[in-house]
């Protein structure tokens, strides 16, 4: 059974470097071998939703099943599906379907995916990213070909927003600001890098567009704050530029450079007062 966790564990790997991916956990311990994994969204720290999973609108999505059938009896006949809030219908895996199951024997290990194709956001679905929205995955047994009501196992109901376009860049561009802005704060002050004092400017103006997005996405202008958060981009590349001599794709160099700077000064200050100490601490010698 140890080899058939570990084919589990591995098909789940190579899932995930190969698109944005994250785990399901499941909803009822009905069966320890069933994985479910999602792939197509992006995780962003939402100004209006908080942290959570996110897809652009028009977009395909992808839920794979990692089925070890190590505690089945004999062959089973197995549909797989996943239904999002709006729906009334599960969408089945092409391959595990109600009249198309998929046969699966005692100790297989089998991955079956499902392709769940998200609405743009017009019509009925105008709307849709002023609100989250949740999905759920299940794994059903039943008669070969047929409709199965013998629910063999199912996910955790997990909470989703659909971003429009402006808002799928505009999140896109200010993960990249704060990163950038995060590195390079730590470099500013450290280090002899040319452009320090351009550096900080842009790294100051990038910070104001970055919240000044901030205050637009939560008043749901998401052309504005994906405006402001390309600026605040374009801005943390202009101080990476002057930090680098007017190259900003030595980026990588800068940010390395900056830390070392800083490591080498905690490294100082900790044997200033490593001596200090010692200073206080020697014997005292005593006078003939």
């Amino acid at each position: 059974m140890k080899h058939k966790k570990i084919a589990s564990i591995l098909a789940i790997t190579v899932l995930s470097l190969t698109v944005p991916f994250f785990s399901i956990p499941r909803a009822h311990a009905f069966d320890d071998n069933i994985q479910y994994a999602m792939a197509g969204f992006q995780t962003y720290s939402d100004p209006l939703f908080g942290t959570l999973p996110t897809a652009r609108e028009g977009s395909t999505v992808t839920l794979t099943v990692i089925i070890d059938a190590s505690d089945f009896s004999g062959q089973q006949n197995v549909t797989v599906g996943v239904k999002p809030s709006w729906a009334t219908s599960w969408v089945n895996a092409t391959n595990a379907d109600t009249d198309s199951t998929l046969a699966v024997t005692r100790n297989q290990v089998v991955a079956v995916t499902v392709s769940l194709p998200l609405p743009t956001l017009t019509g009925t679905f105008t709307g849709y990213n002023l609100q989250t929205h949740t999905w759920q995955a299940r794994v059903w047994i039943g008669a070969l070909n047929s409709p199965s009501t013998s629910i063999h196992d199912t996910s955790a109901t997990t909470t989703f927003a659909l971003y429009s376009n402006d808002q799928a860049d505009g999140m896109a561009a200010r993960e990249q600001a704060n990163e950038r802005i995060g590195y390079i704060s730590t470099v500013l002050g450290f280090g002899s890098e040319p452009g320090q004092t351009k550096a900080a400017a842009d790294i100051a103006q990038a910070q104001a567009e970055r919240d000044l997005g901030n205050t637009n996405y939560a008043a749901r202008n998401f052309a504005g704050a994906r405006a402001n958060y390309q600026a605040a981009l374009n801005l943390a590349n202009s101080a990476a530029g002057a930090l680098s001599g007017g190259d900003a794709t030595t980026f990588t160099s800068v940010l390395l450079g900056g830390i070392g700077a800083f490591l080498f000064g905690v490294g100082i200050f900790i044997a200033g007062i490593g001596g200090f100490l010692y200073l206080l601490r020697r014997p005292k010698m005593k006078m003939a």
